[in-house]
């Protein structure tokens, strides 16, 4: 009989923590929705039904923020797409190439324009990333040209030209590609997506120059953290397992060293002729086990700073985002196992201050994540792939609206 309980109470533990894990008790919710008081952002949550709907994950496993981060980690999607495209390559000042990939609509936008979402992926991604293509192929459907960054490196079939990889921050790949693609089409409408990593360099990008911002209509930005300095202590913690996911991203970023080592390894700063806190460290790089040692040994003394606090302080779109003047829908889950609630305040004060502006903030979904589904299989289309779609066509809808009554006003004067 103690045996038996024994193996009952094992039992029961063990049922106890798979609930916890899968967060089965908690239940689906909309979204919560913070914004301004304008016009133009109230008549696009009119035409964003699903910002009203509820949120329904996987019931056995998408309420957890741990298990949606983690097939996307290693699915990204399901049933992806592999839509053609055609590769762009720029040599830039500096010797290194940019690269980005251009889709075709597939069909006619609704509204008859020609409009171009410029995707700016996630740290160590590109355009044959999985979420990546689900996204370009959904997009293309409805009309879409799409042009995505490839980063520095994050190409696993192309070498670098120059000694550096992408950056937290850096926004020079992002501005000569938004040039060429204006160049290339000189009559269509920018509109911006930029998932993590990528939705801090879009972010940034708009808002260092006002002269940026006047050549898009609108942008997305879905889980980002914001503010690099303010994460600097919370990367390092192991609450909500964070310290793994930090550990496993770092790999990811040293394998991405590796391929490319014999072009890093000419970086000038390793020659000598510099103080060593100001030397690249390859071999210190790959002993990091945190994203700050690689970016300490690595990004930031490759980059120029003197300290990693002036690197993560520069990079942040925290820093500048309050420029941003045009629509823009901020979106974060709240089980982001990445980026915690701390580093939300930035949103909540963005939005507070910009009447343009809206904060999404999903109860389940994880770190891009945001799957759909019945109780296990999830569906090929994302909820933040759908959102991205309505928040477009939105913006399109209302500003072409708003055209049509200046040249009528025009017309009757």
């Amino acid at each position: 009989m103690p045996a038996y309980m024994a193996f009952l109470a094992f039992l029961a533990l063990l049922l106890y923590l798979l609930v916890r894990l899968l967060n089965c008790h908690s239940t689906p919710d909309k979204p919560s929705l913070f914004h301004g008081e304008s016009t133009l952002v109230a008549k696009i949550l009119e035409q964003c039904p699903i910002l009203y709907q509820c949120y329904d994950p996987p019931s056995l496993w998408g309420r957890s923020g741990h298990l949606q981060t983690a097939m996307y980690s290693l699915l990204g999607r399901v049933n992806s797409p592999f839509p053609r495209g055609e590769r762009r390559s720029v040599l830039m000042h500096d010797g290194a190439t940019l690269s980005f990939d251009v889709f075709q609509p597939l069909a006619s936008h609704k509204n008859e324009g020609d409009y171009t979402l410029i995707v700016v992926p996630g740290l160590g991604n590109s355009s044959e990333s999985v979420y990546i293509r689900t996204l370009i192929n959904y997009m293309q459907n409805l009309g879409y040209r799409v042009a995505v960054l490839n980063h520095q490196g994050a190409l696993k079939t192309e070498k670098i030209t120059a000694p550096r990889l992408f950056t937290y921050g850096g926004t020079e790949d992002l501005a000569l590609m938004v040039q060429t693609v204006l160049t290339l089409f000189p009559s269509t409408t920018l509109i911006g997506v930029g998932f993590s990593m990528g939705g801090n360099i879009l972010c940034k990008y708009l808002g260092e120059d006002s002269k940026h911002c006047r050549r898009f209509l609108c942008a997305v930005s879905a889980c980002q953290g914001y503010d690099a300095v303010r994460a600097l202590g919370l990367l390092m913690r192991w609450d909500n397992f964070r310290r793994a996911y930090i550990w496993l991203m770092t790999e990811n970023m040293k394998r991405i060293v590796r391929r490319h080592q014999d072009v890093l390894c000419t970086i000038d700063c390793n020659h000598g002729d510099k103080p060593s806190s100001s030397r690249v460290d390859l071999q210190q790089t790959l002993a990091s086990t945190s994203l700050i040692g690689f970016d300490e040994y690595f990004t930031r003394r490759a980059a120029g700073y003197d300290s990693l606090i002036d690197y993560y302080r520069d990079h942040s779109s925290a820093r500048v985002i309050n420029n941003i003047k045009i629509p823009m829908m901020l979106v974060n889950a709240k089980d982001d196992p990445i980026v915690p609630s701390e580093l939300l305040s930035c949103a909540y004060e963005y939005v507070e201050q910009n009447e343009n502006a809206l904060f999404v903030l999903a109860k389940h979904g994880g770190h891009l994540g945001f799957f759909e589904g019945n109780l296990l299989y999830p569906d090929p289309i994302t909820w933040i792939d759908k959102l991205v779609a309505q928040y477009c066509d939105a913006v399109i809808d209302l500003k072409k609206i708003d055209k049509s009554r200046s040249s009528s006003i025009i017309l009757q004067r």
